[in-house]
């Protein structure tokens, strides 16, 4: 039976449509977020949600893109989500000697402040860019796959790309880009 035929069946309720559907994606899927998570079982776990979801939006699937794109969006979704509920997890080592020195009061306050710009900048770009900068930078993942997850051609997030590092660069300043290549900040006489 073709993918369609699948698909249609799948979202009118046959489970077992939708089971032929998960084996030949199945892989792939798994795949496409192993590279992201990097941590085989969070990666089928994060598979199987990503499942649980599609099979929950299958009726609203309106078939504009592959089912396959489709799906590596929803997992790409279901990464993120994970992402933001990882993040305010606190990892604390077993052994105390294997920490990192606390920072100093005052580099503290200067890397929340430079994560706070950093933030608000990236937060004022417009919506394309924006979701560029955070493939590419936040999730490492070459052009290629930016492009195919946003629906544009790779040169085009390439170029995407390249304007939004030019925006944060006027809207964080020079400071911040010496703050970024670890270069010490001038001197100034008067």
């Amino acid at each position: 039976m073709d993918e369609g035929a699948l698909l249609r069946r799948a979202a009118a309720g046959d489970r077992h449509a939708f089971g032929l559907l998960v084996r030949s994606h199945q892989e792939g899927v798994y795949h496409w977020i192993r590279r992201l998570v990097r941590d085989e079982e969070t990666a089928r776990d994060l598979a199987q949600d990503t499942f649980l979801r599609a099979f929950h939006g299958l009726p609203s699937f309106r078939g504009d893109a592959a089912f396959g794109t489709w799906l590596r969006t929803i997992a790409t979704n279901v990464v993120r989500s994970h992402a933001r509920r990882s993040s305010a997890v606190e990892i604390v080592p077993l052994d105390p000697a294997l920490a990192a020195p606390e920072p100093s009061p005052e580099a503290a306050a200067l890397q929340a402040a430079v994560r706070g710009a950093l933030a608000t900048a990236v937060a004022s770009l417009p919506a394309r860019q924006r979701q560029v900068v955070t493939l590419r930078i936040y999730r490492d993942l070459p052009y290629a796959e930016i492009a195919r997850l946003t629906g544009t051609t790779e040169n085009s997030a390439k170029v995407s790309f390249h304007h939004a590092l030019r925006r944060l660069r006027r809207a964080l300043g020079a400071d911040a880009a010496g703050v970024r290549s670890g270069a010490a900040p001038k001197e100034t006489t008067t």
